[in-house]
């Protein structure tokens, strides 16, 4: 597992070599989640992305055009969010 501290890092790291899976905030600096998220659908289709967003914050027509897999609220604790990652990637 590797964490970035921004949407630039996020972009090359997912440039370099598009992970499996990535789980992305969709307010990062820089660069915003939904444009990683067309990217690294782009050059792995078949990666999952998952979508940290807070509560009545969802814009789901553009999380479904950038090729969202879910949507996580961003207070989840960290047994949930191991939980749905497990779940995604069995799948």
């Amino acid at each position: 597992m590797t964490a970035v501290a921004d949407g630039a890092a996020a972009y090359v790291l997912i440039t370099q070599g598009p992970p499996e899976i990535a789980v992305l905030d969709l307010v990062l600096p820089s660069v915003g989640g939904l444009s990683l998220a067309r990217l690294l659908k782009t050059l792995r289709p078949t990666a999952k992305v998952i979508v940290l967003n807070m509560p009545g914050s969802d814009p789901a027509a553009a999380m479904l055009e950038a090729g969202v897999d879910a949507v996580l609220r961003r207070t989840l604790s960290e047994a949930e969010m191991e939980r749905e990652l497990r779940r995604h990637l069995n799948t």
